[in-house]
Order: structure tokens, then C-alpha cells, then sequence
């Protein structure tokens, strides 16, 4: 029985530079079977702010690049990031659909 589409954040290194430095979000599909098109989110916890990314149907096995986003104000930007936000995906384990992350500006 195949395994349905399971959408993790892939834990890279999230803070891409130079200056100014921006977010680039990574989303993998660890399931046997496609992803459609799904809402990626990314929220500041300090500035609090938040994006909505749209995000695109992902093979089984494959990963996608979201586009970059500019980071708030801040030189520790902590934020969290869930995938399939609104759960539009049937998925095996929704657990795994958040990361957290840490961007520490140093110029």
C-alpha cells in the first residue's frame, strides 16, 4: 500500500545572505504518492508576522524551494514554519508539518 504524500519542512540551513538577509523555505514530500498544491506558513515570533506561500504540487520524493522572503526587523529572528497549513492534504502524520527555526544576523 503505498504511503500518501507527507509534507516536512526539510531542516536546512533556513538564513541565506547577503544582506539583507531573506528566508528560503524548503518543503519535501516523504510520501509515495504526488502533493498537490498546498499553503506553506512562515511565522515571526519576534517582530510577530506571518506569510502564507503558496505551495506547489510535490513528486513522491521530491522537495521544492520556496521563493525567498524577507526576515522582519530583528537580529535573532526565531520563527516557525507548517507546511500544508489548513491540512488540504489527507496525510499519514500531521505532526511532522512544523519546524522551527532560528536566523541570527551577524554583519
Amino acid at each position: 500500500m503505498p504511503v500518501p504524500a507527507r509534507l516536512p519542512p526539510v531542516p536546512l540551513n533556513f538564513c541565506k545572505g547577503p544582506s539583507p538577509f531573506s528566508l528560503v523555505v524548503t518543503i519535501g514530500n516523504e510520501g509515495d504518492t504526488d502533493a498537490p498544491a498546498s499553503i506553506t506558513k512562515i511565522e515571526f515570533i519576534s517582530p510577530t508576522t506571518s506569510a502564507l506561500l503558496p505551495t506547489p504540487g510535490i513528486a513522491a520524493g521530491g522537495a521544492v524551494d520556496l521563493p525567498p522572503i524577507g526576515l522582519p526587523n530583528c537580529l535573532t529572528c526565531d520563527f516557525t514554519i507548517t507546511a500544508d497549513f489548513g491540512n488540504q492534504l489527507n496525510e499519514s502524520n500531521e505532526a511532522n508539518n512544523s519546524a522551527n527555526g532560528r536566523c541570527i544576523i551577524i554583519e
